[in-house]
């Protein structure tokens, strides 16, 4: 199913509201970014936009306000924000008229959004995969941490993301963005 462009400018308005108060200068761009990967993967893999790309927009609405922090922050961080972000999301798609079914797959998507393994539905597998393309885009996302911590995120997310790409469209996307990632880490002045 299509996602209304109207509907889009609100979801995405709505969720931009949200995001200012989460990681600065990361939420944002990071967001705008799963969705583009997302639309990418729609286009090759199938799926209904109106559940996905809505997901993408809502899926990191719920974590804390974080400015100057480190890699062990941001992994604390991660520990509610996708429990918020379900809810933030049930909220606001109440007041767009989406269906009981519509948000309650939503809700489940961003809940889970995080967790890589045991994933048994396409759903599950293109947000898992937007989002981690997105979250090594550095030449679209900047990373907000110093050198030494972005190298630990990216060895975090090579052990925790990395493996679980499944899609033709993932695993070959994955490959492109992954060189980026290390060449950007290895021209890091």
């Amino acid at each position: 199913m299509k996602l209304n462009p109207k509907i889009e400018k609100i979801i995405k308005e709505e969720s931009m509201k949200l995001l200012e108060k989460c990681k600065v200068n990361w939420d944002i761009p990071h967001t705008l970014d799963t969705v583009k990967w997302m639309k990418k993967l729609i286009k090759n893999e199938g799926g209904n936009e109106k559940i996905l790309i809505t997901t993408m927009y809502l899926h990191d609405t719920g974590y804390p306000y974080l400015k100057n922090y480190n890699f062990s922050e941001l992994i604390k961080s991660k520990e509610n924000h996708a429990t918020i972000a379900a809810e933030n999301a049930k909220y606001i798609l109440n007041k767009l008229n989406f269906t009981k079914k519509e948000i309650a797959c939503i809700a489940h998507l961003i809940k889970y959004h995080d967790k890589h393994k045991n994933i048994k539905t396409k759903d599950r597998q293109l947000v898992m995969e937007a989002d981690a393309l997105a979250k090594i885009d550095w030449y679209i996302v900047k990373p907000n941490l110093d050198k030494a911590n972005t190298q630990k995120y990216f060895d975090y997310y090579k052990k925790e993301c990395l493996p679980h790409f499944k899609t033709q469209t993932g695993k070959k996307l994955i490959k492109t963005i992954l060189s980026r990632a290390e060449n950007y880490l290895a021209n890091w002045k």
